[in-house]
């Protein structure tokens, strides 16, 4: 049987680690990316979580400058990704052995929540590239995604009648996106929804989100 740290043991054997070294730097990566009941495992006895930090444990075992990941957050419950997400922000910022890494994501949020830089590539064209800080900088409105009891009509009308400041209501899967003038910030929209003693399951304020380059195009 090989166990997932011989896995370990050969790929930093490759790149030259030999000996005691080999074993410090196993021992080291299996413990700092929390492997350790593991490293006595066949890949088939272990989650699809923990499969993504033993690849990412074989990946830095040599100190690489760069690690590209395809769909890392994929098929990886809340919890792991958040783990998974802490791990690489640790990685890029490391004093002693920095990694760049570049993530190829669908999980827009998640990903602009430790990106630096972004690119947003729809139909094959770049949409956006720049820093994360700076998206959204140059908008003309504000967008909000909620979900709440209310049909899209019923949202048109209720911001009709409280005179919220919005340019329309867009319908996105079970969710809307409610784009007001720019100077209807996130507290203002809660506050009519909340006075009004109207529920929302889900808000997020997307004005400055990548999620805004979905928005249909009238």
């Amino acid at each position: 049987m090989v166990w997932l740290a011989d896995n370990l043991h050969f790929a930093a054997s490759i790149h030259g680690i030999t000996g005691q070294d080999n074993q410090d730097i196993v021992d080291f990566t299996i413990s700092r990316l929390g492997l350790e009941q593991y490293k006595k495992a066949s890949w088939n006895e272990i989650s699809g979580g923990f499969k993504m930090r033993f690849v990412l444990a074989k990946a830095i075992i040599c100190n690489p400058k760069l690690i590209i990941l395809d769909e890392p957050l994929a098929n990886l419950d809340i919890n792991t990704q958040a783990l998974l997400l802490k791990d690489l922000i640790d990685f890029a910022q490391s004093k002693k052995n920095p990694i760049s890494i570049i993530i190829s994501s669908q999980n827009i949020y998640e990903v602009e929540n430790i990106a630096d830089n972004i690119i947003f590539i729809k139909n094959g064209q770049a949409k956006y590239n720049g820093l994360v800080k700076n998206l959204g900088e140059n908008r003309n409105n504000n967008s909000y995604e909620i979900n709440c009891n209310l049909s899209k009509k019923e949202i048109t009308d209720f911001l009709k009648e409280v005179n919220l400041n919005y340019e329309r209501v867009e319908q996105a899967g079970n969710n809307f996106i409610i784009h007001t003038y720019k100077n209807v910030t996130n507290n203002d929209l809660l506050r009519v929804f909340i006075e009004n003693n109207i529920s929302l399951k889900y808000f997020r304020d997307i004005s400055q989100s990548t999620r805004k380059l979905f928005e249909k195009q009238l």
